[in-house]
């Protein structure tokens, strides 16, 4: 792969991969498996669907959602997206290193550790695409309900959107932005154990593995800002 670069992005964020697909001659460097891992690994299943993208391409990956039945109304398969997210990026030519973690910055000089070894780029223009933390720290994790017993909004300290099926739910707890990552699993548990009767029958599946950004309120709309160039 070329050492020399136009634009280097690092993050492989929805809004990261928008500006790499915006910019001519861009490398995408990211430490995880996963396009998209921002709102995917995150269990974040946005809010503000009725809100229109500008960009034409961000359209184009809506509709895909839709057409595909990822997005059904505000239901959003969050595992799902990984692989449709994937696939706009190969189709819009996206050139990147995932698994690959920045060892160095010095100027516009990169030294990363990437899956062919430790490599040096170099590029005009270098680009932090890593969701920006604002507010709390947000902490989501899936659970099942018994049929009749689904619920959204406010619930306790949690907060309930709907999940990939009828028979689950997204439930976010919002801790202090000074959370520790063990702390938070810690808080998740310990708020669940003392979570309110109407929750009684639910059972918590899985947690996500990193805390959910809070630029953006969907994956569309943070594809659509960097599609537009928009500054974090």
């Amino acid at each position: 792969m070329q050492a020399s670069w136009n634009t280097i992005i690092v993050g492989a964020s929805f809004y990261g991969c928008g500006r790499a697909a915006a910019e001519a001659d861009s490398l995408v460097l990211d430490p995880c498996c996963q396009v998209g891992s921002d709102f995917v690994f995150s269990f974040d299943s946005g809010t503000d669907w009725e809100t229109p993208p500008a960009h034409p391409w961000a359209t184009e990956f809506l509709h895909g959602l839709r057409a595909h039945e990822v997005l059904k109304g505000e239901r959003l398969q969050v595992g799902r997206l990984a692989p449709a997210f994937a696939k706009w990026c190969l189709e819009h030519h996206l050139r990147g290193l995932l698994l690959s973690r920045i060892l160095e910055r010095d100027g516009q000089r990169l030294t990363a550790l990437t899956p062919n070894g430790v490599q040096t780029f170099t590029a005009e223009t270098i680009i932090d695409a890593h969701p920006v933390p604002t507010g709390p720290k947000r902490l989501t994790a899936l659970a099942s309900q018994p049929p009749g017993t689904a619920r959204t909004g406010a619930c306790g300290p949690f907060t309930i959107s709907p999940g990939p099926s009828p028979d689950e739910s997204f439930v976010r707890l919002d801790l202090p932005a000074d959370t520790t990552w063990p702390e938070a699993r810690s808080a998740m548990h310990q708020a669940w154990l003392g979570r309110p009767p109407e929750l009684g029958e639910w059972r918590l599946a899985l947690i996500a593995s990193r805390f959910a950004q809070t630029r953006f309120p969907n994956p569309v709309l943070a594809l659509d800002a960097g599609l537009r160039r928009v500054m974090l």
